[in-house]
């Protein structure tokens, strides 16, 4: 199957089945069966897809979120993350740069179309599904198994960046990352 034709699964779907030896029919029709009580679906077509994913034993998830990696071009690891400025009359968001994809910043594709600081990466090059992201980086189970955030969520932290890597001021029109490497100006 290639990536277009895995059926499309939730988060909570997933997990249902993470643990779940999908070898046999046996137990993939136990698995549909449990899923029907234990499991919300929106609509027909999630059941649809989710018996799909587990009579082929393969899916993606679609949380409906992204990350940016601005150095995807240079084949690293640099996810925008997000923290509020400690001063709470402001509100000002400083976007960060990280190695961690634990801390990358999660956004919708409606916020990538609002923040206009963030337009230079709103391109395929950068951009990179959740699940994807956590698939290639993180680690799964960890990812599935934690409390689910909301969309946008920004944390109120500090946020190393990855060594020789900074970005320049995150008001610029022309956002510049800078790393030990190369500089990366996007217009």
């Amino acid at each position: 199957m290639t990536e277009q034709q895995k059926a499309v699964i939730t988060k909570e779907q997933a997990r249902f089945l993470a643990h779940l030896e999908l070898k046999s029919y046996a137990v993939k029709m136990d698995a549909i069966a449990r899923a029907n009580t234990e499991l919300t679906f929106q609509s027909d077509y999630d059941r649809e897809e989710f018996v799909k994913a587990v009579m082929a034993d393969d899916w993606v998830i679609d949380t409906g979120h992204y990350l940016i990696n601005v150095l995807a071009p240079l084949q690293e690891k640099g996810f925008i993350t997000a923290t509020t400025n400690n001063n709470p009359l402001s509100g000002e968001v400083v976007y960060t740069v990280t190695a961690d994809v634990v801390k990358a910043a999660l956004f919708t594709e409606e916020e990538l179309g609002s923040i206009k600081a963030l337009q230079p990466y709103v391109k395929t090059e950068f951009l990179i599904a959740e699940y994807d992201a956590i698939k290639r980086y993180g680690h799964v189970m960890d990812w599935l198994n934690e409390a689910d955030q909301g969309p946008g969520t920004v944390e109120e932290s500090e946020v190393a960046s990855p060594e020789g890597l900074t970005v320049a001021d995150s008001s610029s029109e022309e956002p510049t990352v800078h790393h030990a490497k190369a500089n990366y100006r996007i217009k």
